[in-house]
Parts: C-alpha cells; sequence; structure tokens
C-alpha cells in the first residue's frame, strides 16, 4: 500500500507552519516525526479513560489553553506534553480519569 501524504499549512501564533501529514499518520501509527509532538483528541481521551466529548468540551469551553490544540484541517490535534495539564484539569472539575480512579 502507498503511503499518500498531504501538505497542510497551520496557523500557530500568528505565523504559518508546513506540516506534512501522511495517511497513516492520522491513524493511531504515528509515523511522521513532526506528529509523534501531537495526539488527536481521541488518542489523548484514550489515555485518560474518558470519552472524547469530555476532552472536546474542555478545548470548546475554554478550559484549557488552545495554543496548545491547534486545529490542522479538519482534526484538532493536542501537544503530547500538554496532556498532564489536561490531566489536571479534568481532577480539578472533579472528572475521574484512569490515574484518579486507581489512586495515581
Amino acid at each position: 500500500m502507498k503511503k499518500v501524504s498531504t501538505i497542510i499549512t497551520m496557523a500557530q501564533h500568528g505565523a504559518v507552519v508546513p506540516l506534512t501529514l501522511g495517511a497513516v499518520a492520522m491513524s493511531n501509527a504515528v509515523e511522521d516525526p513532526y506528529m509523534q509532538k501531537y495526539m488527536t483528541i481521541g488518542q489523548v481521551a484514550d489515555r485518560l479513560d474518558v470519552p472524547p466529548r469530555i476532552i472536546s468540551d474542555l478545548i470548546y469551553r475554554r478550559r484549557v489553553d488552545i495554543t496548545h490544540c491547534p486545529m490542522v484541517g479538519t482534526r484538532r490535534l493536542i501537544e503530547r506534553d500538554y496532556v498532564p495539564a489536561i490531566r489536571a484539569t479534568l481532577r480539578r472539575l472533579r472528572r475521574p480519569t484512569r490515574q484518579t480512579a486507581v489512586g495515581g
């Protein structure tokens, strides 16, 4: 199967940054080194063991800093390094995650 790449631009902090996404990169098998910096809402939800809607609501209601969650095409990506802040926000809002339910 041949991998098809697409160039997408994203505006972040007023600059346009070229971003290469492969057909496989949007699935759980991330290959592009740039994409290893980001996760999808579904991947973050799986990691925190909450429904994706909960993560989407945090972003939509601006409960988290959206500069760490850029829109790329039709997808919202989240910086991997920002996941602990999302976990802390869920704890502050008393939304149980896998780690808080187990005592972590």
